[in-house]
């Protein structure tokens, strides 16, 4: 494949991956919202989802991290 033709099948594969993160985000906001979620908490719960899957349940410390948020918005996404 000639590089111009490489370059352009790049760009729009970059294009088509930054299209699906906002599509993905904007569906994720519209599941929260439609199940009274905060996306925080959908993002938490998608997490403890994951990692149950996986066989490691997921720390509050852990969430912490992966949601890059503070401790406390953990604990009121746990309380939630």
């Amino acid at each position: 494949m000639p590089d111009t033709a490489r370059r352009r099948l790049e760009e729009e594969i970059t294009d088509q991956v930054r299209e699906l993160g906002v599509v993905s985000e904007r569906l994720g906001h519209a599941f929260a919202a439609r199940h009274g979620l905060h996306p925080t908490d959908l993002a938490a719960l998608l997490a403890v989802l994951h990692a149950e899957s996986a066989g490691s349940p997921v720390t509050a410390g852990e969430l912490t991290q992966r949601l890059g948020v503070t401790s406390g918005a953990v604990t009121a996404v746990v309380d939630r």
